[in-house]
This record gives C-alpha cells, structure tokens and sequence, in this order.
C-alpha cells in the first residue's frame, strides 16, 4: 500500500511542476482510476488461482518487458519535468533483475516471478 501512496505523491508532484497544475486539480482526475482498478481485482485473483491450482495460463497480465518500458518511460518524463525519479529506481532494478532471470513473456508476469521458485506449496 505504500507503493501506492508513493505513487500518489509521485504523480502529484509530475502534475504539478507546470504552473497550471494544482494537486486537487490532479486527484480529481486521479480518484476514478484506482476506483475503477479496484473492481478488476476479484478477475485478478480468480486468474491467481486458476494459475496456481491448474496452471492456467493468467489472462490479465502484462509481461515484464512491457511493466519495464513503461516505468522507464515514466522515469524519463520524470527527468524532464524536473521531479526525482529516485524513488522509483527499487522497481526498475527488481523488474530488470526478474528480466535478466529470463522472465518475459505474459505467463511470466511479475506474480509467477514472485513465487517461491520450488515445486511444492506452501501453507
């Protein structure tokens, strides 16, 4: 969750290195998003346990490589707009270390890559 927060904050201060932008402007245009991603968590967790009790493969991932170019874009327009992308670096460095792992593609996305690499499950 405070990734989350981190990411408010984040966002906040990209909207509001322009003059024009204002941080109450900003989160009302902010608030239907999480709102809205909330809903989609039930498919979500419906995709993690038809993943994990019957190797289903997940439909509503993204591969690493596609979370990668997107947080390294975000970075960059970081940069240009004058606002520290620091805080971001931790996940571009774990997404980079999952990649060179040769986690890549859909069915690999980010939860199969945080599970625990052996065979049996735990409790």
């Amino acid at each position: 969750m405070n990734m989350m927060f981190d990411g408010f904050h984040h966002s906040v201060a990209m909207a509001t290195s322009h003059r024009e932008g204002t941080a109450a402007g900003f989160t009302e245009l902010l608030v239907p998003w999480p709102t809205n991603m909330a809903q989609l968590l039930p498919a979500l967790a419906a995709d993690v346990d038809a993943d994990r009790d019957t190797g289903a493969e997940p439909q509503l991932t993204q591969g690493l490589d596609v979370q990668l170019v997107g947080l390294a874009n975000i970075m960059n327009a970081s940069q240009e707009a004058g606002v520290s992308a620091a805080p971001l670096e931790p996940s571009l460095a774990g997404l980079k270390a999952l990649l060179a792992e040769g986690l890549l593609g859909p069915a690999e996305g980010l939860l199969r890559a945080l599970r625990p690499r052996s065979s049996s499950t735990t409790a």
